[in-house]
């Protein structure tokens, strides 16, 4: 399966929840990865997505985090 990324480590919430509805709604049929910074962004993204995917997620670096829906 093709792949999608979108970053959103510059943004900050609420623009992260909306770039990634955008991006979400923009890729059907794509694996989609989503990188986010920060840990309080990160779970608050993660809940919100899993209550309609499913989420995997990693730790890139110390303050980066990776969520992949497919």
């Amino acid at each position: 399966m093709k792949k999608k990324v979108l970053d959103v480590t510059k943004e900050k919430c609420p623009m992260t929840f909306l770039k990634v509805k955008i991006f979400i709604q923009e890729n059907h049929g794509f694996e989609k990865v989503i990188l986010v910074k920060g840990k309080k962004d990160f779970l608050m993204l993660k809940d919100s997505l899993e209550k309609n995917f499913v989420v995997k997620t990693e730790q890139r670096k110390k303050n980066i985090f990776q969520l992949v829906i497919s």
